[in-house]
C-alpha cells in the first residue's frame, strides 16, 4: 500500500489504533470517506505467503471478527459483507485441512502432522497497545 502525504494528513485524525480492527481496511475506509480515490495496480505482481492458511479456524474466526468490527466502525457493514466474511471463514476451514498436514521439509503430506500440535501463526490482531484514536 502506498499513500500520499497529503491524503494521510486528511485522514490521520480519523484512523484508529484499535488493535481489534484491521488497520489496512480502516485506513482504506477513512480514505474513501474523504473522497480520496483508491486504485489497484493490476499490472503489479507480488508474491504472498500462504502462512495464514495454517492459522487454526478458531483463531481465523477472531481475524474475521476484526474485519466485521472494522466495517461496523465505519457504518458500512451490510448483510452481504457479513455473509461473505462468514463464507470466508468456512472456506478457510477447507484450506486449513489441506495445508495443515503438508510437511514442507519432507515435501509430502502426513496424517501425523495433521493431528500433531503446532504453534498457531500469530495474527496481527490484538497486539497493538497504542490507545484508541477516533
Amino acid at each position: 500500500m502506498a499513500i500520499r502525504k497529503s491524503a494521510w494528513h486528511r485522514v490521520e485524525p480519523m484512523v484508529s489504533t484499535d488493535a481489534e480492527l484491521h488497520e489496512d481496511l480502516d485506513l482504506a475506509l477513512c480514505l474513501t470517506a474523504v473522497d480520496v480515490k483508491l486504485a489497484q495496480l493490476s499490472d503489479m505482481n507480488v508474491d504472498v505467503s500462504p502462512r495464514r492458511a495454517l492459522t487454526p479456524p478458531s483463531k481465523f474466526g477472531e481475524y474475521i471478527e476484526c474485519g466485521i468490527r472494522t466495517f461496523e466502525r465505519h457504518g458500512v457493514m451490510t448483510p452481504e459483507r457479513r455473509k461473505a466474511l462468514r463464507l470466508h471463514w468456512w472456506w478457510h476451514i477447507l484450506v486449513f485441512a489441506v495445508y495443515r498436514p503438508y510437511d514442507p521439509a519432507k515435501g509430502r503430506y502426513s496424517v501425523r502432522r495433521l493431528f500433531s500440535p503446532a504453534p498457531p501463526r500469530v495474527l496481527p490482531v490484538g497486539t497493538n497497545t497504542a490507545p484508541h484514536v477516533g
